[in-house]
């Protein structure tokens, strides 16, 4: 077995060979696999003033890129990167699987019939996730801890035995919605049936940058990046004092470290961004891939043929959320999401014959390999036309 697990979204920049702070762009590549698209950034002669940081969380990595600042903003710099650090590690202690003592394992250790009071931030982001939940059709589900341990996408990484049907529906009986509720004064989360497990880890990291792009406004900080394993939100202008540039790579499984090409390019300000695909976090056994992202229908991996969404929203959360939902209900369910819920959406789908690439469906583009891509009227407005 092979468990690969990569980043989702990539960020290109130009290096600022002077710029002591900045790292390498390969070490970058290494580190967030997401081009962070800041194409021909300003050079340090012109004296822009910026500067940035990254570091672990949740699993992953996270960067902060701070662009127009001034005097005051570079003295109060050291300040503003401990309190990001602080935001980070309150939003695991509250979601955090991983952490036997945050909120949420606490929650999932309690017998059925019984309440824990939480933080107004989990009970939150539990209630936009039941409401992306019903709003999807259940494509989103932030019950399948339980099928996300069995199919080796957890906490536990041994020896991968592909579960018997049974198993998966014994499963599935746990991931039903109403097997928690929850209260608001005072904040509470309750449980209603043994085994039902909450896992946020698909929206979690949005609402992560969320919490630090509003930590950069209270502090009046209103031109950056927030990345935080691929979700981004961005807000004011690059150094270059122009739109951010965002590149979706291009749907290529690799089963090793490698640079991937793009699909296509984002131009953006005041919006955030998520990128779900199947091709950076999977099994392969015996040969066969297995996606991270379960059909909560079926209790298994989606066998569809859509391979990556990207969503532009308000907030990180509810992108993150949202591209998560459209992959695990398919291209043909995608697109009517899409349309219903008003949602700037990239679908990039692989073509599953050389007459399908040749003759693709109606309203679907041919890219660069064997996909091609389909965008919502919401999502046309951000595209890049190359040339």
């Amino acid at each position: 077995m092979t468990l690969v697990v990569k980043q989702r979204i990539y960020l290109i920049k130009s290096r600022c060979l002077a710029a002591a702070f900045l790292f390498s762009s390969k070490h970058k590549l290494n580190r967030f696999f997401v081009i962070a698209a800041l194409l021909a950034l300003v050079s340090c002669s012109q004296g822009t003033r910026h500067h940035e940081f990254s570091g672990a969380t949740m699993g992953t990595h996270f960067r902060v890129l701070l662009t127009q600042l001034s005097g005051a903003d570079i003295e109060s710099l050291p300040g503003i990167e401990q309190a990001v650090q602080d935001e980070l590690a309150s939003v695991s202690q509250q979601m955090s699987t991983y952490i036997e003592s945050s909120e949420i394992s606490r929650f999932n250790k309690l017998p059925a019939a019984e309440c824990l009071p939480v933080s107004e931030q989990l009970l939150h982001v539990t209630r936009t996730a039941m409401e992306i939940a019903a709003a999807s059709g259940g494509a989103f589900n932030p019950l399948l801890g339980p099928l996300i341990e069995r199919w080796g996408f957890g906490r536990e990484h041994g020896t991968f035995v592909l579960p018997a049907r049974e198993e998966i529906e014994m499963l599935r009986k746990t991931i039903a919605t109403e097997n928690i509720s929850f209260g608001v004064a005072p904040a509470r989360l309750c449980k209603h049936a043994d085994s039902v497990a909450l896992d946020l880890s698909a929206i979690a990291k949005g609402h992560g940058v969320d919490r630090i792009a509003a930590l950069l406004e209270r502090n009046k900080l209103h031109s950056y990046l927030v990345d935080i394993g691929g979700e981004m939100r961005v807000s004011g202008l690059n150094k270059q004092l122009k739109l951010w540039h965002l590149a979706v790579e291009a749907p290529e499984r690799l089963t090793k470290a490698g640079e991937a090409g793009v699909a296509s390019l984002l131009r953006l300000t005041s919006a955030a961004v998520a990128t779900s695909g199947d091709y950076r976090n999977f099994i392969n056994h015996d040969g066969q891939f297995y996606s991270h992202t379960l059909d909560p229908e079926t209790g298994t991996p989606v066998t569809h043929q859509l391979a990556s969404v990207t969503v532009i929203a308000d907030s990180a959360m509810r992108a993150d959320a949202w591209a998560t939902a459209l992959l695990a209900a398919g291209p043909e369910q995608a697109i009517a999401l899409a349309g219903q819920q008003n949602l700037a959406v990239l679908l990039l789908k692989r073509s599953a014959s050389s007459i399908d690439k040749a003759q693709p469906p109606a309203d679907w583009q041919p890219g660069q390999g064997d996909w091609y891509s389909w965008s919502s009227p919401e999502m046309q407005k951000y595209l890049v036309t190359p040339g």
